[in-house]
């Protein structure tokens, strides 16, 4: 009877463990299923943090692909870009050559050479200019005189010679910028060459005169240029005296090519002009 008793006892022990237990695994097995969710959940968090992290970055890129789409050129905007700056540039001539226009005011523009002004006005270095008779004021603050000879419309012959060549110089004086002159080279028994033109002052003229020698007394002289260009040939006059008066006679040297057969005259290899 107590065998029976334990028995039973036993069997209620054994039901309630395997109870038991089966409570325990299937509170187990909740709770794992839980923590997956969890971590599941978790995972699917951070995936779409990341997402919305790099999404910016993707817009960055496509939006810097379109502006460097933008950037780029196509050939119609690149010779758009090209005709603007060239007017752009043009504007800007147009305006630096406006800053740099001089002004001329003439008493009586006919006592002056058209090439002499014409140069002046190339040059582009003053503001203002003004002439009156014998006198340019620059800037209404320089006064500057043109030379005081040869003398206004004073016709004047000058001559010289070395070995066998001879020449003489015809000049007259047309304007307070200008001579008109004649050379005559003759070169005995061998070449003549004569030439006439108009010889201009150099328009920095007032900066400094020339400085020449008589050759037969050594004595120095201060003279006044007047040239004459024509393709390559040249023609330069140098007016001047001892005693820097135009009482005085005048001395001159002359810088000539294209003189034919006739040499080539320089400051050293012909001596001084002389007035008669």
């Amino acid at each position: 009877m107590r065998f029976l008793r334990d028995i039973d006892n036993f069997t209620v022990y054994r039901v309630l463990d395997v109870s038991l237990l089966y409570e325990v695994c299937h509170m187990f097995f909740k709770f794992t299923i839980y923590i997956f969710i969890i971590i599941m959940l978790f995972i699917s968090c951070q995936s779409r943090t990341e997402m919305k992290k790099e999404s910016p970055k993707s817009d960055s890129i496509t939006q810097l692909k379109s502006e460097n789409k933008d950037i780029i050129p196509n050939e119609k905007d690149t010779l758009e870009i090209f005709q603007n700056q060239s007017n752009q540039e043009s504007e800007s001539s147009k305006i630096n050559e406006n800053e740099s226009f001089t002004e001329f005011f003439f008493d009586n523009e006919h006592l002056y050479s058209s090439t002499f002004i014409s140069k002046l006005r190339s040059a582009k270095r003053m503001k203002k200019i003004e002439f009156t008779e014998d006198v340019m004021i620059l800037n209404e603050e320089d006064t500057v005189q043109f030379p005081e000879f040869p003398k206004i419309d004073k016709r004047s012959v000058l001559t010289g010679r070395k070995d066998d060549l001879a020449i003489a110089l015809t000049i007259k004086r047309i304007n307070y910028t200008s001579i008109e002159y004649r050379i005559e080279m003759v070169e005995f028994g061998k070449s003549n060459k004569m030439e006439n033109g108009i010889a201009d002052l150099g328009i920095y003229f007032f900066l400094g005169s020339e400085s020449d020698t008589d050759q037969r007394s050594n004595v120095g002289y201060f003279s006044t240029e007047y040239s004459n260009y024509k393709d390559s040939c040249y023609t330069k006059i140098r007016i001047g005296n001892i005693d820097d008066s135009p009482e005085k006679p005048l001395l001159a040297k002359i810088v000539k090519n294209c003189n034919g057969e006739i040499k080539n005259i320089d400051l050293d290899n012909f001596p001084n002009l002389r007035e008669k």
